[in-house]
């Protein structure tokens, strides 16, 4: 049984998937099963995918019956899995040479670790790279209080302990609309997993224009992204007991969902901004350096140029 299995989840990739494919098959760390599940595609995905199965036997291809979601397919990767570690990744990314053996490498000197995660960096539909976003060395305090506030784990740079998510009996939430990633880290989180991010790029993300997350950006989905937003956000704050006054739970809600933010509304907001702070901060539910980082990173994302 490999140690690894790496999963994709693929709809309608054809032009992406086989560079997807190709960079696993490429990793420094060689002992992997690649799952891929492709989701009713309607273009030549699952072709490109036996073909590639004829040259490689770790590449295994499973196929819904028709199109059920990424929060279905995930979810049946999850089942599908069979080794002691998960390695996420998109059908449309690219996968870094040195990422299995670099996160393997820190996993077996750190065994307690369920998730590790690492920063990205972004690229055009052509593949020429762009911004680096990294998140910094955390440990699991620091990831969940950088999580209290936004998704500091892409879902194409993280491995998880298959064991950690069977054992706790975390699923993708398949009535969440979209987010499913950050609400599925939000309850490891909670669940109080041993969760580590790596100060170094573990993925290549391409930004396509049909692309899962540039479709929800569009306008007339904003307004049900912002409604999974709170959905967490809620949840967070009752599984670390915060309370906040009405006008901070206000600010709170408005400052960690996807709409923009006029100038002339951060200038009104500021007092009550940081009335939020200092209720937070007062709330100490993780390490007082780690929460008062995250606090402070919260305040300049808004008010500091």
């Amino acid at each position: 049984m490999p140690l690894i299995d790496v999963f994709i989840p693929c709809y309608n990739a054809e032009k992406y998937i086989e560079k997807a494919i190709e960079s696993v098959r490429k990793q420094q760390f060689t002992d992997f099963r690649i799952l891929v599940i492709d989701d009713g595609s309607t273009d030549r995905s699952v072709q490109i995918v036996q073909r590639l199965m004829k040259k490689d036997n770790r590449i295994v291809l499973l196929e819904n019956e028709c199109n059920l979601g990424v929060q279905f397919t995930r979810n049946r990767g999850l089942n599908e899995c069979i080794s002691d570690y998960i390695a996420f990744m998109d059908a449309d990314d690219i996968m870094p040479e040195y990422r299995l053996m670099h996160q393997m490498l820190f996993l077996e000197a750190h065994p307690e670790c369920d998730v590790l995660s690492g920063g990205m960096q972004t690229m055009t539909e052509d593949g020429n790279l762009q911004d680096i976003v990294l998140f910094g060395e955390k440990n699991s305090e620091g990831v969940y209080a950088g999580l209290f506030f936004e998704n500091i784990l892409p879902m194409g740079s993280c491995i998880v302990k298959r064991k950690f998510l069977q054992d706790r009996k975390i699923f993708f939430d398949e009535n969440f609309y979209t987010l499913e990633d950050y609400n599925f880290w939000t309850d490891c989180a909670i669940n109080h997993a041993n969760m580590h991010i790596m100060n170094e790029v573990l993925q290549y993300y391409r930004i396509v224009s049909t692309g899962l997350s540039r479709t929800n950006s569009l306008s007339d989905k904003i307004i049900e992204r912002n409604k999974c937003f709170d959905q967490i956000h809620y949840k967070m704050l009752k599984a670390y007991s915060i309370r906040l006054s009405e006008n901070s739970e206000k600010i709170f809600l408005k400052y960690t969902n996807e709409n923009k933010k006029t100038n002339y509304e951060k200038i009104i907001d500021w007092i009550n901004f940081k009335a939020l702070l200092r209720e937070l901060k007062r709330q100490i539910p993780f390490s007082r350096n780690e929460w008062f980082q995250a606090c402070d990173e919260f305040y300049k994302k808004y008010y500091v140029i």
